[in-house]
């Protein structure tokens, strides 16, 4: 069974909320995005909590909204 709304319309960051259409990137698996924004984000508070400095993830470009399974 088909779900009525389309792949276009499910895919969300799971932190913010925003859709593929509002951000760069979603990085995806298993049905749960995060978005390029919440990634740096997640980045940095992590390297704060281990003292490390915060190395910006680099994204290659891509088509804004494009999604990546890991």
């Amino acid at each position: 069974m088909t779900d009525s709304r389309s792949d276009h319309e499910t895919r969300k960051c799971v932190f913010c909320g925003r859709g593929e259409g509002e951000v760069k990137h979603l990085f995806g698996g298993n049905g749960v995005f995060v978005c390029d924004d919440c990634t740096r984000q997640l980045a940095s508070l992590l390297a704060d909590e281990t003292g490390e400095k915060a190395a910006a993830p680099s994204v290659e470009e891509a088509d804004p909204g494009s999604e990546r399974d890991f």
